[in-house]
């Protein structure tokens, strides 16, 4: 019996003419070539979600007042995309040259949704040139090398955005809307060495041109190395945000130790992150906190996938302008989730979600729409999830 993936190989050419037709590509005597290194992709996994926020009050107590972000949560309950996306990439090869690009778009089925449409809110965009002993160099939109090298095992292939992504807690504090460094930007310029003995390192920087003379000095830069044998994994990674405020003299670092293991069953990640933001202008100068997490997966049999993660995020520390004591009490917070897949084939399944997202009595990882502080956010969800 062929699988969903077998059969999108079979009608490979005449999708990916389809696909190109129904973008206008593909209009005149002059189309683009479709070959075999053409291929249109997606994962699309939409939910059916209910979200419930308990506890929480209305003000905090927290040393960081005008820092403090917090939630805006009621009961609800959805139909929700996630972060479903379809995918066009091709390349051509030249030698030792290969030339190419990736692009990628949000699939939408919310028409009242800030980015409402098929595709119209952009994932991947880049082009790339890659060389088989001087490494690859890509312009546009994409994960930084922080976030590439990081973050190893996505619960269920379908955590991206989602309630069960680790990311908000490990990768981001519990009282500023624009501190995340596991994330994805446009503009950027980056590098990676080829694989050599299983190490690889890689550079990324982004510096908006549109960025406003309100934040003239805009940039994101990125550095990275890892090594893999293909069971076991370390990388480490350093990201830098400079000037992304109004007085252009703050600068964030996020510093992350990441392990995996993927072996038969088992695929286990782990992730250990150092965040530090500088801000010379504000009454808050300095804070600093850390945070970790470990997410698994195990193949119970050849349908059925479990999965689970937890994430901590320390109350931190922090320096005043005027030396006075600065107190964190109340930052922080934690979340576990736990899933499970059943597998029709390799390509379609129908998947199972619980998560629980617990911040602390002066924090909030949710919005930053600032009404409540502290509480816990509990989410369910099912859904279906088709991959090709």
């Amino acid at each position: 019996m062929q699988s969903i993936g077998d059969i999108m190989k079979l009608k490979h050419h005449a999708l990916a003419i389809a696909s190109l037709a129904a973008l206008g590509i593909v209009t005149t005597a002059h189309a683009a070539k479709v070959g075999a290194d053409f291929e249109v992709y997606g994962n699309l996994y939409p939910q059916y979600q209910s979200s419930s926020y308990d506890g929480g009050t209305s003000t905090a107590t927290s040393a960081l007042p005008k820092a403090s972000k917090s939630t805006a949560l009621v009961d609800k309950t959805q139909v929700t995309p996630v972060n479903s996306y379809i995918g066009f990439k091709a390349s051509r090869k030249f030698g030792e040259v290969r030339a190419g690009f990736d692009l990628q778009g949000n699939i939408s089925i919310d028409e009242n949704a800030k980015d409402a449409g098929f595709t119209t809110k952009p994932r991947d965009a880049f082009a790339f040139v890659q060389h088989e002993k001087l490494g690859t160099v890509s312009m546009g939109q994409m994960d930084t090398i922080y976030k590439k090298y990081g973050d190893r095992v996505r619960m269920l292939g379908v955590s991206s955005s989602n309630f069960v992504s680790t990311s908000t807690v490990a990768s981001d504090v519990s009282w500023k809307s624009t501190a995340n460094f596991n994330t994805r930007i446009g503009q950027q310029l980056a590098y990676e060495t080829p694989r050599l003995n299983g190490f690889q390192a890689g550079f990324s920087e982004a510096k908006p041109w549109n960025a406003g003379a309100a934040v003239p000095s805009k940039k994101l830069s990125s550095v990275g190395a890892n090594w893999t044998n293909g069971t076991y994994y370390v990388g480490l990674a350093q990201e830098t945000h400079k000037a992304y405020l109004a007085a252009g003299n703050d600068k964030d670092t996020g510093n992350r130790l990441s392990l995996g293991y993927n072996a038969g069953k088992v695929r286990i990640g782990m992730d250990f992150s150092n965040l530090s933001y500088d801000n010379p202008s504000a009454t808050v100068s300095n804070y600093k906190t850390t945070t970790w997490q470990v997410t698994g997966e195990y193949s119970l049999t050849e349908q059925w996938v479990v999965a689970a993660n937890y994430a901590k995020g320390n109350k931190g520390s922090c320096t005043l302008v005027s030396n006075a004591s600065c107190l964190t009490d109340g930052l922080g917070g934690n979340m576990v989730s736990l899933g499970a897949r059943y597998n029709y084939d390799k390509d379609i399944g129908i998947f199972m979600l619980y998560g629980k997202k617990k911040a602390n009595a002066n924090a909030s990882y949710n919005s930053s729409a600032a009404t409540m502080f502290g509480g816990s956010l509990t989410d369910l969800a099912v859904g279906v999830q088709f991959k090709f």
